[in-house]
């Protein structure tokens, strides 16, 4: 899938902790979600450099990402900065994650697989995600079922051909289990006719 530049909503902020490495899935594409310990977002290719091993099954500790399989370290900026196996050699700068822009912005985290510019389409003010809804659909027919209403903000995210995330932020103060019965409410508008056109 062609995503094109620009940001692309990949998970609600409080989904991903300090210390908590998070696979997401966007167009196709296998990205690890982490914070350090201190709270900065990271968003990587989910491949060890060194074998190929997912990065989401390894480990955050302090400000660096290791790797499950040979324990090796990565800093913030991707680069490689220690091995298990040889702790006294300085590893080559050549060795480092492949790394993504990413904020975060109306309780959602952003992801750019491109050279996005400027900031994602968010609402000002505070917002806090509500939820996360992974739909059967592709994302265009997702965005096109999406109404607007007051005191919710939603972003589509294309997970693979026909399947879509929808996340779902509120305002502050905002009602957080009415955005989630909508949520859910979409998801099987849009499903329903799948599952009865296949029987």
């Amino acid at each position: 899938m062609d995503l094109g530049p620009g940001w692309i909503a990949v998970a609600l902020g409080r989904d991903v902790e300090p210390g908590v490495a998070v696979p997401a899935i966007v167009g196709g594409r296998e990205i690890v979600l982490w914070r350090t310990e201190s709270g900065v977002l990271q968003a990587w290719v989910d491949r060890c450099p060194h074998r190929g091993m997912r990065l989401s099954l390894g480990f955050v500790r302090g400000e660096s990402l290791s790797c499950l399989y040979h324990g090796w370290r990565y800093g913030a900026d991707g680069g490689c900065i220690g091995i298990p196996a040889h702790p006294d050699l300085v590893p080559p700068r050549t060795i480092t994650a492949t790394t993504y822009p990413v904020i975060e912005a109306a309780g959602l985290i952003w992801l750019a697989l491109g050279d996005a510019a400027g900031t994602p389409p968010a609402p000002d003010g505070a917002w806090t995600g509500a939820i996360s809804v992974t739909i059967d659909r592709d994302a265009a027919s997702v965005a096109a079922a999406l109404d607007d209403a007051a005191g919710r903000f939603a972003a589509v995210q294309p997970v693979l051909p026909g399947r879509a995330r929808l996340h779902v932020a509120v305002a502050d103060g905002g009602d957080a289990i009415a955005a989630c019965l909508w949520a859910e409410d979409v998801r099987r508008r849009l499903e329903i006719p799948l599952l009865a056109a296949a029987e």
